[in-house]
């Protein structure tokens, strides 16, 4: 967003947008590979995370949102009989 666009926002604008030698300090800093790491988010595509420790492949952060979640419960209905909906749906 330039600077046109901000002057819409008005005395806002600078709590919006980081200063010129703020921007310039993140994008000269040099990406650390030991330290951040990207994680997948199916909200955002990808989620900048920091790395608190290894344990072989796995990359552990404290930040929750970096995990997705998976519920690998079961759950039973007395009314659906599972058999009869997968007859119904297997087309040989």
């Amino acid at each position: 967003m330039g600077d046109a666009a901000m002057r819409d926002f008005g005395p806002a604008a600078p709590f919006l947008r980081k200063s010129d030698r703020e921007r310039l300090e993140a994008q000269t800093r040099i990406f650390d590979m030991k330290k951040e790491c990207f994680v997948p988010d199916p909200e955002f595509e990808f989620v900048k995370a920091s790395i608190i420790s290894r344990d072989d492949m796995l990359l552990i952060t404290n930040n929750p949102y970096d995990y997705a979640f998976i519920s690998q419960g079961e759950t039973t209905v007395a009314s659906i009989n599972d058999s009869e909906e997968l007859m119904a749906t297997d087309v040989s």
